[in-house]
């Protein structure tokens, strides 16, 4: 009797330990899985912060890439527009010296024209002071010119004598060139290369050259002139 108490006493104990370790297996398990789960959240919320820091590093990147983006492109328009304005610009003062340059086309017809030729001829025999001279003019001039000839070197050596007190004599003999002429006026060039006449003085064997055309005249009147044209065609506010 005592040993069969005695038996159901050990199962007794021995279930006992049994459910015991069962419930501590549970319980270890309940918290690695607690713990798991746990990790688990906190690995999820890393990767989702991760995820969002790289998402807001892109957004600003490429907010920034746009903001660049918007600015050249701005800059590249407001130059586009600042060359346009100047261009358009630059072709309206260059109107005026081709409508100018048209109007002196005409002036071969005046009566003043020879005696604008001739205070040419002189100007240009003053800033070469050559004993030898070789004029250019326009075939059309060419019996004008050959008229003037003597009396612009007559005008020349009085103002040379002039300047100079009369110590020095002053000679210099003038040919005029009959085989390279100018270009002739628009109306004949058509719409070839134009001359609206002048003349061109070289000495020194043609190494010395004095571009006395009007064209050339206008040219340097108008580059000296140009700001001031600018200025009143488009004044500053």
């Amino acid at each position: 009797m005592s040993t069969k108490m005695d038996s159901e006493t050990a199962r007794a104990q021995i279930q006992q330990m049994v459910e015991f370790i069962k419930q501590e297996a549970r319980e270890k398990a309940d918290e690695l899985e607690v713990k798991t789960e746990a990790e688990f959240n906190i690995e999820k919320l890393r990767l989702i912060e991760e995820h969002k820091r790289r998402i807001r590093d892109e957004f600003k990147d490429k907010e920034k890439e746009l903001a660049t983006r918007r600015k050249i492109e701005y800059s590249s328009k407001v130059n586009e527009m600042r060359m346009k304005t100047i261009t358009t610009r630059e072709e309206a003062v260059s109107k005026i010296k081709a409508d100018t340059l048209n109007i002196l086309h005409g002036i071969s017809s005046k009566d003043q024209y020879k005696d604008l030729l001739c205070a040419l001829i002189i100007q240009g025999l003053i800033r070469l002071r050559e004993p030898e001279v070789r004029v250019r003019c326009r075939k059309e001039d060419e019996h004008l010119v050959s008229g003037l000839l003597s009396n612009a070197t007559g005008e020349y050596t009085k103002q040379m004598k002039k300047d100079v007190g009369g110590k020095v004599e002053w000679k210099t003999r003038l040919t005029l060139d009959t085989t390279n002429y100018l270009p002739p006026n628009k109306k004949l060039a058509g719409a070839g290369v134009s001359c609206a006449g002048g003349v061109i003085l070289s000495g020194d064997r043609g190494r010395i050259v004095v571009d006395q055309t009007i064209d050339q005249r206008l040219s340097l009147c108008y580059e000296q002139l140009k700001p001031a044209i600018r200025a009143i065609m488009f004044p500053e506010n």
